[in-house]
């Protein structure tokens, strides 16, 4: 069994195919020594030469949460450390599958793809879907804290990540672990094991599962070889290059979960709007200033105005979300998820957010809900159905998130979203 991860000072391309077959993932200490990007590549750098660029905040689920120039990003990350929230299982602010390389091509200068890194993917696409752009090279930028949490590479690839600028904590498993760690929830519900907090009565067999704990450090490269399950922190702010490909040894894994997902996307597509979320909302509407209500397969959205800020309401067969933007909270920035289980004295709120926090339970069929207050936004996602009619509780719901917004610590202002 594997209980560490060996560190070599390269990888060659027998030290990949060796790693590969042994299921063993390895560090390299020395393969950056030589890129440019690990002497020039710094957040003043990246602002100086880039800062005006938009790019998407995502909250470590590589859902979007924020739209904004990247100079504000570095800025914001600089100087914030997010302490517990991905403990909390709140959204963490991060820059992921950032195409930074393929939007200025000069700074393909500045690295060095391993002449190992051959992906049968790229071929496979330019056949599938040619003219159609491919990235298999990203970049990701994110504060102390930062976290992608546990999950296994898309469609099962292997994957490199060299290390910049920081350290990155990443804590390991190996694919024959997958059961102790996922399961198939109620929908909506949390799949993966919060590795930080265990739910022992929703992951009863957790304690047999054997983590790998490693710190990678700036000039250090990883590769992880297919279906390894990993969460990877910040420690510092830090930027990262990664890149994922597909071989011979993953290509039916590969092949497998790309028309597993292709089968679901086709179910999804066929799902209609939940009519009674769509019911409620068409009678929230009028009490919104300029509310447009649409659907799609399987969603339902409602915009318009709540006094001096902008709202949206989605909403699935699973979740409801609500958001206000434009609101000039002055808080901190926030994010952490609440269960039935949640000591709610962890949460480092003020005043009466506890109290704001159970209203806003009360309104889940499964109490639960996470929120994400900052960026001159808060979100607050309420998940299982409804436990009354919207139309009638809104103004309650908002009335519990502002209360709970109010009730996070005050520091400098936030960032303005970009668009």
């Amino acid at each position: 069994m594997t209980t560490h991860v060996q560190r070599v000072p390269r990888l060659t391309d027998r030290d990949v195919d060796d790693a590969i077959r042994a299921d063993q993932p390895m560090i390299a200490t020395d393969m950056l020594r030589s890129w440019a990007a690990s002497s020039l590549w710094s957040f003043d750098f990246l602002k100086e030469q880039y800062g005006s660029d938009v790019v998407s905040l995502s909250d470590g689920r590589f859902q979007t949460l924020a739209e904004l120039p990247l100079g504000h990003c570095l800025d914001f990350f600089s100087r914030v450390d997010l302490g517990d929230t991905h403990r909390l299982l709140g959204a963490t602010p991060y820059i992921q599958d950032w195409l930074l390389l393929d939007q200025h091509p000069e700074l393909y200068e500045h690295i060095e793809v391993p002449g190992w890194f051959r992906n049968w993917e790229r071929s496979l696409m330019k056949l599938l879907r040619p003219g159609r752009p491919y990235h298999d090279i990203v970049a990701l930028a994110g504060p102390a804290g930062a976290t992608t949490f546990l999950h296994r590479d898309r469609f099962r690839t292997h994957a490199w990540l060299a290390q910049i600028v920081g350290r990155k904590k990443w804590t390991l498993f190996p694919p024959d672990q997958y059961a102790l760690l996922f399961r198939d929830p109620e929908p909506g519900a949390q799949a993966a094991v919060n590795i930080d907090d265990p739910d022992e009565d929703r992951f009863p067999h957790f304690g047999r599962a054997t983590p790998i704990e490693v710190v990678l450090h700036p000039g250090e490269m990883i590769l992880v070889p297919a279906g390894w399950l990993h969460q990877v922190t910040s420690l510092d702010p830090s930027i990262s290059v990664t890149g994922n490909w597909v071989n011979a040894a993953n290509f039916s894994l590969f092949v497998r979960d790309a028309v597993a997902l292709q089968v679901e996307q086709a179910r999804e597509r066929r799902q209609p709007a939940p009519p009674a979320l769509v019911d409620a909302l068409t009678r929230l509407r009028p009490s919104l200033g300029d509310g447009v209500l649409s659907t799609a397969p399987g969603r339902v959205v409602l915009k318009g105005a709540a006094g001096d800020c902008a709202l949206q309401v989605s909403g699935t067969a699973d979740a409801t979300s609500w958001t206000l933007r434009n609101y000039h909270h002055g808080r901190r920035y926030t994010s952490f998820l609440v269960q039935p289980r949640t000591d709610l004295d962890r949460l480092g709120l003020d005043d009466d957010g506890p109290a704001a926090a159970r209203a806003l339970q009360a309104f889940s069929s499964r109490g639960e809900f996470r929120v994400v207050v900052g960026f001159s936004a808060a979100n607050l996602v309420l998940f299982g159905h409804p436990t009354g009619d919207i139309a009638q509780q809104w103004s309650a719901i908002l009335g519990a998130l502002r209360r709970l917004a109010e009730a996070c610590r005050p520091v400098s202002s936030e960032p303005a979203v970009g668009r």
